[in-house]
């Protein structure tokens, strides 16, 4: 079975707590209640609406000489009432609060890798004549690793966990789904914050490269 990206182990944990507590209970704390008015709850939701729009007219010299209407879109926030009960409404603001969590820990994450890679040296090229006899490139081919993860992150489309793979003897590049791995909140906080793989995610990769090797 399949779980939404944010709902870790431990935060499925937190909505069975809330609803040992919460569960049945109208929006007011009254368990079992028959005051259908105790469950309405206002919403605020942006959408998308169409406008009208002045846009200006400009000679060739970029001179404003006059204006006209057009068609355009802008973003409004329309308050829905809603019917909830207070199980629903604790986890649905849990729930978004998490996937902002997220979306914060993976900004952090892409900005430090992008870092780390500027600050990387240049890649080293085995020229003929560099100083470098054939034996010791021979031990440097053979000790290198078979691949480095340059980052790991989300699939915008898909919302699963990827990494960025680059496969040392093909000189390629490629992205590796590992979705399926399974990883502690500690290790994911040392992941996103100061970019330690976990031994996980490096075998998963192992498996699932060997098609390029």
């Amino acid at each position: 079975m399949s779980y939404p990206l944010w709902a870790t182990p431990e935060r499925r944990r937190q909505l069975v707590r809330l609803w040992l507590s919460y569960g049945n209970r109208c929006l007011q704390g009254h368990p079992a209640c028959l005051d259908l008015s105790h469950y309405w709850r206002e919403q605020d939701k942006a959408e998308v609406v169409g406008c009208e729009v002045t846009l200006p007219i400009s000679d060739r010299e970029g001179t404003v000489v006059g204006s006209y209407l057009s068609f355009g879109y802008k973003r409004v926030v329309i308050t829905e009432m809603e019917l909830q009960d207070l199980y629903t409404a604790m986890s649905e603001d849990a729930i978004a609060e998490w996937k902002q969590e997220d979306r914060v820990e993976r900004s952090i994450a892409w900005k430090l890798e992008e870092r780390r890679l500027h600050a990387a040296p240049l890649k080293k090229l085995w020229r003929r004549g560099d100083g470098y006899d054939a034996i010791a490139r021979d031990i440097y081919l053979a000790e290198r690793p078979t691949f480095r993860v340059l980052a790991v992150g989300v699939n915008s489309f898909s919302q699963q966990r990827v990494a960025k793979v680059a496969i040392t003897a093909l000189e390629k590049v490629i992205w590796v789904n590992i979705s399926g791995v399974k990883l502690s909140k500690n290790k994911l906080r040392k992941l996103f914050r100061r970019g330690d793989v976990p031994e996980e995610i490096y075998e998963v990769i192992e498996q699932r490269i060997r098609c390029y090797l």
